[in-house]
């Protein structure tokens, strides 16, 4: 993926040399770019609010409240007295009305709320759909942004400058923006179907890292027979293990792209501006055959297929002994556990292996078009001074925002590195995080919650110090390390960009798709092993997509793509 270079190292770097707090200036309301605030949200009418110039802070002089609703971390103490949600007060002069709402139960929540009339001034890390927010922003239930971004945005206009994505990829068919995404260029999400392989395995059975799907297949085998772990049980070695519902543990995500571009779910990929269904294909076949002949010889264990990631973490975390070979999931503890506490020390003995180069030379990384996450900040039209509380949410892309919002206050979340340290990329480092013990939930940040601009430079910018192994081996270093050195050459243009509906397109779609996947992964599964076969059964589940109505989704996406990308 081709990506602009951020201005975000520059930003943060001249912010922290000047001190945090010295960056929100205190200027006289109603200067140059800030003015006077209509309320109501059409803007028609109604009192008016003196501001500070765009950008600056406090925002108001005189404090003024806000309802907002948004999720319950598991990480997070509680929002209401959260050091950032204070910090934020005291600077912008804006007070929250926290609608605390359990995660798991927030799409609930905000479904209900809307339908009823009985929602807040604003949504926050709520996560609406592309398909809620032109349902009722269509309604007039969401206000449009467009105007707020023109009139009043600083810093969310700095941020779509560094971005490829935006604003394509938060524009409504109907030209309109309803929500403001969070930023987070998570670079090692990029590219999340991984797989980890024993280094000590493979000497013991002596192998080298399979480059292709042929020496992968006599990999599993030696692991299998010859007493890979060396403990003398011959029976007790797990050659590939994987789970179902993780963040890419399942085990075909990783090997299907040795055959066709798989995008993980849907079977959709991007070939030269046109979508197109892989799922039927001859080379998605040949997949399915290689990953069931893995599974037939007790290569992969079946139950990568039903188990869940915390049945499998039992397995590939046993303190015991290490019994799995080659381990599926986006990051390194997906399977295998938790490496703090682990007595064995996974992480010196596993490594990430590259894609695989197919029997046709197919070798792609699932590469996701991340980056921007849409949904994440709504607007009401029950809010009655839609400028202000914009400048509220404009303000969290700020970068000295960013850093308190999402690693909290200096000194006890970052501080400063020392001259000469550098960062994940080898760069002058821009913070140093300042890891809490003991328990994981704390109250002096809301990272992934509150907007921020989390650029490549500011998540790379991240100091490496000391040697400490866990630090080095198993966080965000290593990812970055394992991401740069064995999925990013393997990158693919084929992934399919975020797409917006029209309320008909969208209605229509998601009862195709509802099919489609559903007939998709219970197939798949009965293919991969054994239940079905990919000789005699194969004719009649190609068939079935097009009585699915496969060519409809492929027409509604064609459309929304070249709308929002041509």
């Amino acid at each position: 993926m081709k990506r602009r270079v951020s201005k975000m190292a520059v930003i943060l770097s001249l912010a922290m040399a000047a001190g945090v707090l010295s960056s929100c200036t205190q200027n006289t309301p109603g200067t140059a770019s800030g003015g006077t605030a209509s309320a109501g949200g059409s803007g028609d009418g109604g009192s008016t609010v003196e501001m500070s110039a765009n950008g600056e802070f406090p925002i108001v002089n005189e404090k003024m409240s806000f309802t907002i609703m948004v999720p319950q971390e598991a990480y997070i103490l509680d929002v209401e007295t959260n050091e950032f949600t204070k910090w934020y007060e005291e600077q912008t002069n804006i007070h929250i009305d926290w609608e605390i709402v359990p995660k798991e139960a927030v799409t609930e929540k905000v479904t209900v709320s809307l339908t009823t009339g009985e929602y807040p001034d604003a949504y926050l890390g709520c996560n609406l759909s592309e398909a809620n927010q032109v349902k009722y922003g269509s309604q007039g239930i969401f206000i449009s942004l467009n105007d707020l971004i023109e009139k009043y945005s600083v810093d969310f206009k700095a941020a779509m400058e560094s971005s490829e994505l935006l604003p394509e990829a938060i524009t409504a068919p109907d030209g309109n923006i309803y929500s403001l995404p969070q930023i987070n260029e998570c670079f090692h999400c990029f590219y999340p179907a991984k797989v980890y392989m024993n280094q000590e395995w493979l000497k013991n059975v002596g192998k080298e890292a399979p480059t292709t799907t042929d020496e992968f297949y006599e990999v599993l085998k030696a692991f299998k027979e010859q007493d890979a772990n060396g403990n003398g049980d011959p029976n007790d070695e797990i050659p590939m293990m994987g789970a179902d519902g993780g963040w890419y543990t399942d085990p075909y995500s990783f090997l299907l792209n040795s055959f066709v571009y798989w995008d993980g779910a849907r079977g959709y990929a991007l070939n030269n501006g046109k979508i197109e269904f892989v799922a039927n294909t001859e080379e998605f076949r040949e997949g399915l055959r290689y990953i069931n002949k893995l599974v037939s010889e007790g290569l992969i264990d079946p139950v990568s297929f039903t188990q869940k990631e915390a049945q499998a973490k039992i397995i590939g975390g046993d303190p015991e002994k290490v019994t799995v070979g080659t381990a599926c999931g986006a990051t390194f503890e997906s399977i295998l556990g938790d490496t703090v506490n682990d007595p064995l020390e996974r992480y010196t003995q596993y490594e990430a292996i590259s894609p695989l180069k197919g029997p046709n030379g197919v070798q792609n990384a699932l590469t996701e078009e991340g980056g921007v996450y849409s949904g994440r900040f709504l607007i009401t039209n029950q809010c009655e001074n839609p400028e202000v509380l914009f400048r509220w949410a404009d303000g969290g892309y700020k970068a000295e925002v960013t850093l308190q919002s999402q690693a909290g206050p200096e000194n006890v979340g970052w501080k400063k590195p020392a001259e000469g340290t550098l960062g994940i990329n080898g760069k002058p480092a821009l913070y140093e995080k300042i890891t809490w013990t003991g328990d994981s939930v704390q109250n002096y940040h809301l990272e992934n919650i509150m907007l921020a601009n989390r650029t490549r430079d500011y998540r790379d910018g991240q100091a490496v110090v000391g040697d400490d192994p866990y630090l080095t081996q198993t966080g965000e270093p290593r990812r970055y390390r394992d991401t740069e050195t064995y999925y990013e050459p393997y990158a693919s243009d084929m992934q399919i960009p975020i797409l917006m509906y029209t309320q008909e397109e969208s209605d229509e779609l998601a009862i195709i798709q509802t099919g489609l996947t559903d007939f998709l992964k219970e197939n798949m599964v009965a293919f991969m092993t054994g239940n079905k076969s990919l000789d005699s059964d194969w004719d009649a589940y190609a068939a079935e997509f097009e009585n699915l109505n496969v060519s409809r989704a492929l027409e509604i996406m064609q459309t929304a793509y070249d709308r929002q990308y041509k």
